[in-house]
């Protein structure tokens, strides 16, 4: 989370759950570029940088304030490339402030040794697996004077190498078929359910092929039809491939049952209702950061309109 005050008396937030621009308008007012000088921490409007690349932008302000345009300097800006707000604020309140007007803005931080970024550590990472290998080869070098291999020895290897290849091959075509059976077997014993009549025309056999977190929803497959399952609907947070039955009654999901999920429950987390609207909810968690939740479906937004400021 990042908060910067401009020295025009602007703010830069990172985190949407610190600035609640709903009721803000857009003002081309607030458009500056700066750097913080006790955090190096620079940001541009984006109005200042338009039809420019990242890298273009990053480039610019590293050769104005004298440092090298090298990859390493580039990653260490990209790792913390982020896009986000200036906004004249109206209001705080309770940890999140409310704009009058914004504009979008981009900020980063300029290179420091001490910090070193996700993308730049695998960029280290990569060059020392080079090092390493070359390291490798040159102790693989034939020291001058030892004995080469005739071209027979090679050959020999070589035969070796392919036969041992050939029954890799074969290896991967059986484990293909053994796949192949199964799935069919699969799809038989799911037809043979249904004809039979053994479920319930209101119970569909599913298998989950997607968790959106963000959007509260498991997506799961049954037959050649998507169903998106509410999370809120499960006291458990199921697996890729997880088997479910799910419970629909005239298109609507009223519920499902993750039968191959064991011991995963979803652990509840208490919090005090602040505020509760039409489809919105606002909570305060015990470290008071304050939440904004926006209802997905119609069971959240029905549990939401039952709760009272206070719960």
């Amino acid at each position: 989370m990042v908060k910067i005050r401009t020295n025009d008396g602007g703010l830069i937030v990172k985190n949407d759950n610190e600035l609640d621009i709903s009721k803000a308008s857009y003002s081309s007012q607030l458009s500056s570029t700066d750097i913080d000088g006790e955090s190096d921490i620079f940001h541009v409007t984006l109005d200042r940088v338009l039809y420019r690349n990242p890298v273009e932008v990053i480039t610019m302000v590293l050769e104005a304030n004298g440092y090298l345009i090298n990859l390493e300097n580039i990653l260490a800006c990209i790792d913390d490339f982020t896009l986000c707000v200036k906004a004249e604020v109206r209001k705080e309140t309770e940890g999140m402030s409310f704009a009058k007007t914004f504009i979008p803005c981009i900020q980063f931080t300029l290179p420091k040794k001490s910090k070193v970024g996700p993308t730049l550590q695998r960029f280290y990472s990569e060059i020392e697996s080079y090092e390493s290998k070359l390291a490798d080869l040159q102790e693989e070098k034939p020291k001058r004077g030892a004995r080469t291999k005739s071209p027979e020895e090679y050959k020999e290897k070589i035969k070796t190498l392919e036969d041992s290849n050939k029954d890799l091959k074969a290896e991967i075509r059986e484990l293909k078929a053994q796949l192949s059976q199964m799935v069919k077997a699969e799809a038989s014993a799911n037809k043979a359910l249904v004809n039979q009549n053994l479920m319930p025309p209101n119970i569909r056999l599913a298998k989950v092929r997607d968790i959106n977190v963000k959007e509260r929803l498991i997506v799961l497959r049954a037959g050649r039809t998507n169903i998106n399952f509410p999370m809120f609907l499960t006291p458990v947070l199921p697996e890729i491939d997880d088997k479910c039955l799910v419970y629909i009654e005239k298109g609507q999901i009223l519920g499902g049952f993750f039968y191959e999920t064991v011991d995963r429950e979803i652990v509840p987390s208490r919090g005090t209702v602040l505020w509760s609207g039409e489809g919105s909810i606002k909570v305060r968690d015990p470290n008071r950061k304050v939440w904004s939740l926006q209802a997905k479906y119609d069971a959240e937004r029905d549990f939401y309109l039952s709760l009272n400021r206070g719960d």
